[in-house]
């Protein structure tokens, strides 16, 4: 019951819950249409004051054991937390009333899961603590005890084909080569990956960081791409905040879209044709179709220009779409120009251009196995992230060894701020946190490894990029 009925009557035991800080005193929230509250005086009714009283009739009602409850330590994260004040300064009075501080004797840590190994210990249930005789929680306790020394598999074998299997949506497809266990996750699994919440940074932006300046550029290369005068692409962007203040903000603002002003400089003669979207409507071998659209084709090319430096990602997304245009749409001469940023702190433009697609496969041969890679993925989570498999590639291209190369990206170097892969959250969730390149690459299974590259990674990599490879040529703007 509350404390209100029975505050004064004597119990042998009297038990209270819930003081935890924040709960205990109860908060009285002042009503607009509270006339009193408006202008309070002496006497009238005080929900705070009113508790500490009834706490303090309770106490005083207890003739053998007084039991007082509050959640000392949260359950979710393990942070401590306080009692509430009333209940700090009985704790603070019984030290100075007592001979010597009590407060260590009287606080019992109780522990917060069923599992936890101080409740399955032998001396547990004589010491007169907490106890359980649940099997359940103790091989829950011996499983938290166990230190894992080896990683244990996210599967025991692949999974078998979807049946039916249905048509393959091209944007399913780049989703794949983009991070294929995220997509195996979402495609296949339906799980969502972890991730970090979004939190806005009140700070001032004095010295904002990559991401935030790519934000700034990205969006005024869109605004300048679209036509919009540059003037005033230039004057909307101080006031939305994501620059310093002053001149700070203008001289990072000038560096910024002058990067911005010339990508799209270097990029006036390719973009004069309107840009457009295409169809995709391709019958593989086994008889499903790739269904989608083709953004960003001006006239047999596709065309993209981005603030972000010439990334894996976007190459190979790139070349996709080039596949499923030439797969789709054979007696055109398609090709595909990639633009971004090449280089260090001055960089400039610089473009990718892939194709034509044909010679010496066939883009359709080429997109059945890009999709064959895909049904793979679909059954287990491929060790294939789209930048340690281009640096294994690109090296073996280049007849270099590749393992360094694809491990630095993927562990990341010692003197390098740049992301290493294996702190992406699908693949630390299919092969551990911050797991090895080791057990990334794998040994190859049987037919996987024609090319004879030692381990799966370099297996899946040398398929999906030497084609791209083969046909790809960078310049400077």
């Amino acid at each position: 019951c509350t404390m209100v009925p029975m505050r004064s009557v004597p119990h042998r035991v009297v038990c209270l819950l819930g003081l935890e800080d924040g709960t205990f005193p109860r908060t009285q929230t002042v009503d607009g249409d509270d006339a009193l509250a408006r202008d309070p005086v002496t006497g009238e009714l005080d929900l705070r004051s009113q508790d500490r009283q009834l706490l303090l009739d309770a106490v005083m009602a207890a003739t053998e054991r007084l039991v007082l409850l509050y959640t000392a330590v949260h359950p979710g994260n393990g942070q401590e937390r306080p009692p509430s004040v009333p209940l700090g300064e009985l704790l603070d009075a019984l030290d100075r009333t007592a001979a010597e501080p009590v407060r260590d004797r009287i606080l019992i840590r109780h522990p917060l899961h069923p599992n936890d190994v101080r409740n399955l210990t032998p001396d547990a249930l004589a010491s007169g603590g907490p106890f359980s005789f649940d099997p359940a929680a103790l091989r829950g306790a011996r499983a938290a005890a166990d230190p894992l020394d080896r990683p244990t598999p996210f599967l025991d074998a692949p999974l078998r084909d979807a049946e039916p299997r249905t048509d393959l949506a091209l944007a399913d497809l780049q989703a794949f080569f983009a991070n294929p266990a995220r997509a195996f996750l979402r495609q296949r699994l339906d799980i969502a990956t972890p991730g970090e919440p979004d939190q806005g940074d009140e700070a001032i932006p004095v010295d904002p960081d990559a991401l935030a300046q790519w934000a700034v550029g990205d969006r005024i290369l869109r605004r300048l791409l679209a036509g919009t005068d540059a003037q005033a692409v230039f004057d909307a962007e101080p006031p939305r905040g994501g620059l310093p203040p002053g001149m700070l903000g203008a001289r990072k603002l000038d560096e910024i879209g002058g990067r911005a002003a010339q990508l799209v400089r270097s990029t006036e003669a390719f973009r004069a044709e309107p840009a457009g979207s295409v169809p995709v409507d391709v019958t593989l071998p086994d008889g499903r179709r790739l269904l989608g659209t083709v953004a960003d084709v001006r006239g047999d090319r596709i065309v993209r220009v981005s603030y972000s430096s010439l990334r894996p990602r976007a190459r190979l997304a790139a070349w996709v779409d080039l596949l499923a245009l030439a797969s789709a749409h054979p007696t055109r001469p398609w090709s595909s120009a990639v633009v971004g940023r090449w280089g260090g702190g001055k960089a400039r433009a610089a473009q990718v251009d892939l194709g034509p697609a044909e010679a010496p496969s066939a883009p359709a041969d080429l997109l059945a196995d890009l999709v064959a890679v895909y049904d793979a993925g679909m059954r287990e989570p491929l060790p294939l992230p789209v930048t340690t498999g281009e640096a294994w590639a690109s090296a073996a291209h280049r007849h270099k060894d590749a393992r360094w190369p694809a491990r630095d990206s993927w562990e990341g170097k010692r003197d390098d701020r740049t992301f290493a892969e294996n702190r992406d959250p699908a693949f630390s969730l299919v092969l551990g946190p911050a797991s090895s390149f080791d057990r990334l690459a794998g040994a190859p299974r049987p037919g996987e490894d024609p090319d004879r590259q030692g381990n799966r990674l370099g297996a899946y990599a040398v398929r999906v990029w030497e084609p791209l490879l083969l046909r790809e040529r960078t310049r400077t703007l």
